[in-house]
């Protein structure tokens, strides 16, 4: 597959090895990306977290399909459209929830993932 990988130069359109998917994740086949502002920062040589240096595949934003789902998964099925939801759609969701602030966001993922899976 190909990916926007962090190389010592900026970023780089690399031949990638597909992941596979654990038990509980899906495999999404990204027909768009886009890189926000963190994705940015990793680019140009700067730690999101834990997340950079080179070889960091970045595009945190994206959407597509759904081509595989590991055992584990019984409420997406392949072939289903796939995307990430950025911040801002997570707070906004948090807000209709009752919940808002940006230290929020775990809560608020939580929240969504716990309505969405019946837990």
């Amino acid at each position: 597959m190909k990916a926007a990988v962090v190389a010592q130069t900026g970023l780089e359109i690399r031949e990638v090895p597909a992941p596979v998917p654990g038990r509980n994740h899906v495999l999404v086949r990204v027909r768009a990306c886009g890189l926000n502002r963190a994705d940015l920062g990793v680019a140009a040589g700067h730690m999101h977290g834990s997340v950079g240096g080179p070889g960091t595949i970045v595009g945190m934003e994206f959407a597509g399909e759904v081509v595989e789902v590991g055992a584990e998964v019984s409420a997406v099925k392949p072939g289903a459209p796939a995307k990430k939801l950025t911040i801002a759609e997570i707070w906004e969701r948090g807000k209709r929830l009752g919940l808002s602030g940006r230290n929020e966001s775990a809560r608020i993922v939580r929240k969504l993932r716990d309505e969405r899976y019946g837990r």
